[in-house]
Protein backbone atom coordinates (compact mmCIF):
# COMPACT_ATOMS: atom_id res chain seq x y z
CA UNK A 1 0.00 0.00 0.00
CA UNK A 2 1.30 3.48 -0.85
CA UNK A 3 2.44 5.50 2.12
CA UNK A 4 3.08 9.17 2.67
CA UNK A 5 6.79 9.98 2.46
CA UNK A 6 8.36 9.88 5.92
CA UNK A 7 5.34 8.08 7.39
CA UNK A 8 4.20 4.52 7.81
CA UNK A 9 0.57 5.67 7.41
CA UNK A 10 -1.08 4.97 4.04
CA UNK A 11 -2.29 7.79 1.78
CA UNK A 12 -5.75 6.25 2.10
CA UNK A 13 -6.48 5.45 5.72
CA UNK A 14 -7.70 1.84 6.12
CA UNK A 15 -11.13 1.10 7.53
CA UNK A 16 -14.09 3.44 7.79
CA UNK A 17 -14.81 6.30 10.13
CA UNK A 18 -17.62 8.52 11.27
CA UNK A 19 -17.01 12.27 11.29
CA UNK A 20 -16.56 11.98 15.05
CA UNK A 21 -13.88 9.28 14.79
CA UNK A 22 -11.73 10.79 11.98
CA UNK A 23 -8.15 11.55 13.12
CA UNK A 24 -7.25 15.21 13.52
CA UNK A 25 -6.79 16.85 10.12
CA UNK A 26 -3.55 18.76 10.84
CA UNK A 27 -1.22 15.75 11.24
CA UNK A 28 -2.99 13.90 8.45
CA UNK A 29 -2.49 16.40 5.63
CA UNK A 30 -3.10 14.91 2.17
CA UNK A 31 -4.80 11.75 3.44
CA UNK A 32 -8.15 10.33 2.35
CA UNK A 33 -10.58 8.38 4.53
CA UNK A 34 -13.95 6.66 4.02
CA UNK A 35 -16.71 7.95 6.29
CA UNK A 36 -20.15 6.54 6.91
CA UNK A 37 -21.64 9.99 7.55
CA UNK A 38 -19.28 12.45 5.80
CA UNK A 39 -21.38 14.12 3.12
CA UNK A 40 -24.52 15.48 4.76
CA UNK A 41 -24.94 12.19 6.59
CA UNK A 42 -24.21 10.02 3.53
CA UNK A 43 -21.21 7.69 3.11
CA UNK A 44 -18.28 9.00 1.08
CA UNK A 45 -14.59 9.85 0.81
CA UNK A 46 -13.16 12.70 2.87
CA UNK A 47 -9.91 14.48 2.04
CA UNK A 48 -7.66 16.12 4.64
CA UNK A 49 -6.09 19.39 3.47
CA UNK A 50 -4.06 19.71 6.67
CA UNK A 51 -6.59 21.97 8.38
CA UNK A 52 -9.93 20.21 8.00
CA UNK A 53 -11.61 17.22 6.37
CA UNK A 54 -13.36 18.03 3.08
CA UNK A 55 -15.94 15.90 1.30
CA UNK A 56 -14.89 14.72 -2.18
CA UNK A 57 -18.55 14.38 -3.15
CA UNK A 58 -20.25 17.33 -4.78
CA UNK A 59 -23.80 18.44 -4.09
CA UNK A 60 -25.18 16.21 -6.87
CA UNK A 61 -23.65 13.13 -5.22
CA UNK A 62 -20.75 12.71 -7.65
CA UNK A 63 -17.04 13.19 -7.14
CA UNK A 64 -16.06 16.73 -8.11
CA UNK A 65 -13.52 16.27 -10.93
CA UNK A 66 -12.09 19.25 -12.77
CA UNK A 67 -11.64 19.52 -16.54
CA UNK A 68 -8.50 17.88 -17.97
CA UNK A 69 -5.54 20.24 -18.30
CA UNK A 70 -3.05 19.20 -21.00
CA UNK A 71 0.57 19.07 -19.84
CA UNK A 72 3.88 18.94 -21.69
CA UNK A 73 6.24 16.78 -19.64
CA UNK A 74 9.85 15.61 -19.75
CA UNK A 75 11.35 12.59 -18.02
CA UNK A 76 13.00 13.07 -14.61
CA UNK A 77 11.51 16.54 -14.06
CA UNK A 78 9.42 17.44 -11.00
CA UNK A 79 5.95 18.88 -11.63
CA UNK A 80 2.96 19.80 -9.51
CA UNK A 81 -0.67 19.59 -10.58
CA UNK A 82 -2.09 22.58 -12.48
CA UNK A 83 -3.98 23.46 -9.30
CA UNK A 84 -1.41 22.48 -6.64
CA UNK A 85 -3.69 23.23 -3.68
CA UNK A 86 -6.05 20.41 -4.73
CA UNK A 87 -5.51 16.69 -5.13
CA UNK A 88 -5.40 15.71 -8.80
CA UNK A 89 -5.62 12.70 -11.08
CA UNK A 90 -2.39 12.65 -13.12
CA UNK A 91 -2.52 10.58 -16.34
CA UNK A 92 0.41 10.08 -18.70
CA UNK A 93 0.31 8.07 -21.94
CA UNK A 94 3.63 6.50 -22.95
CA UNK A 95 4.72 4.69 -26.13
CA UNK A 96 7.30 1.97 -26.43
CA UNK A 97 8.98 1.45 -29.79
CA UNK A 98 11.91 -0.88 -30.33
CA UNK A 99 13.42 -3.12 -32.96
CA UNK A 100 15.50 -6.12 -31.99
CA UNK A 101 17.33 -8.73 -34.07
CA UNK A 102 18.54 -11.23 -31.49
CA UNK A 103 18.82 -10.75 -27.74
CA UNK A 104 16.71 -9.22 -25.03
CA UNK A 105 15.80 -5.77 -23.84
CA UNK A 106 13.90 -4.14 -21.00
CA UNK A 107 12.28 -0.72 -20.73
CA UNK A 108 10.84 0.64 -17.50
CA UNK A 109 9.39 3.98 -16.50
CA UNK A 110 8.07 4.80 -13.04
CA UNK A 111 5.65 7.48 -11.84
CA UNK A 112 6.88 8.84 -8.50
CA UNK A 113 5.12 11.30 -6.19
CA UNK A 114 6.17 13.02 -2.99
CA UNK A 115 6.22 16.30 -1.05
CA UNK A 116 9.52 17.52 -2.60
CA UNK A 117 11.19 17.70 -6.01
CA UNK A 118 13.35 14.70 -5.00
CA UNK A 119 10.80 12.56 -6.87
CA UNK A 120 13.09 12.95 -9.91
CA UNK A 121 15.57 10.59 -8.24
CA UNK A 122 13.00 8.03 -7.09
CA UNK A 123 12.39 9.44 -3.61
CA UNK A 124 8.83 9.38 -2.32
CA UNK A 125 6.04 6.99 -3.26
CA UNK A 126 6.16 4.78 -6.36
CA UNK A 127 2.63 5.33 -7.73
CA UNK A 128 2.69 3.39 -11.03
CA UNK A 129 5.11 1.54 -13.33
CA UNK A 130 5.21 0.60 -17.01
CA UNK A 131 7.56 -2.26 -17.83
CA UNK A 132 8.28 -4.15 -21.03
CA UNK A 133 10.64 -7.11 -21.34
CA UNK A 134 11.34 -8.65 -24.74
CA UNK A 135 13.54 -11.55 -25.84
CA UNK A 136 14.17 -12.51 -29.48
CA UNK A 137 15.96 -15.46 -31.05
CA UNK A 138 16.56 -16.10 -34.77
CA UNK A 139 14.22 -13.36 -36.10
CA UNK A 140 13.95 -9.61 -36.33
CA UNK A 141 11.12 -8.15 -34.32
CA UNK A 142 9.73 -4.64 -34.16
CA UNK A 143 7.49 -3.89 -31.21
CA UNK A 144 5.24 -0.92 -30.52
CA UNK A 145 2.98 -0.49 -27.52
CA UNK A 146 1.04 2.21 -25.71
CA UNK A 147 0.24 2.35 -22.01
CA UNK A 148 -1.21 4.82 -19.52
CA UNK A 149 0.37 5.40 -16.10
CA UNK A 150 -1.65 7.36 -13.58
CA UNK A 151 -2.04 8.18 -9.92
CA UNK A 152 -4.01 10.41 -7.57
CA UNK A 153 -1.59 13.13 -6.50
CA UNK A 154 -2.17 14.65 -3.05
CA UNK A 155 -2.42 18.43 -2.79
CA UNK A 156 0.92 20.27 -2.94
CA UNK A 157 2.82 17.09 -3.90
CA UNK A 158 5.17 16.72 -6.85
CA UNK A 159 5.29 13.99 -9.48
CA UNK A 160 7.94 12.82 -11.92
CA UNK A 161 7.99 10.19 -14.67
CA UNK A 162 11.43 8.58 -14.57
CA UNK A 163 12.92 6.23 -17.18
CA UNK A 164 14.82 3.73 -15.05
CA UNK A 165 15.78 1.13 -17.69
CA UNK A 166 16.11 1.54 -21.47
CA UNK A 167 15.42 4.45 -23.80
CA UNK A 168 12.53 3.10 -25.91
CA UNK A 169 9.76 4.76 -23.87
CA UNK A 170 8.51 8.21 -24.91
CA UNK A 171 5.79 10.47 -23.49
CA UNK A 172 2.84 10.85 -25.88
CA UNK A 173 0.47 12.99 -23.84
CA UNK A 174 -0.26 13.98 -20.26
CA UNK A 175 -2.96 15.77 -18.31
CA UNK A 176 -4.14 16.35 -14.78
CA UNK A 177 -7.60 16.91 -13.33
CA UNK A 178 -8.26 18.64 -10.01
CA UNK A 179 -10.24 16.57 -7.50
CA UNK A 180 -12.50 17.85 -4.76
Amino acid sequence: MATKSGSSRPLILPGSFTMATLPAAAPDSTFMAWTTDGNSGSPGWMYSNGTSWISTVGPAGSIAVGAPVARTLSFATAYQASTPAKAALVSIVVDLTLSLNVGSTSNICELWMGPTTAVTSGTGVLADTYRSDLSVTLITLTFEGRQKVQAVLPANYYFSLNRTVGTGITIVSAFDQALG
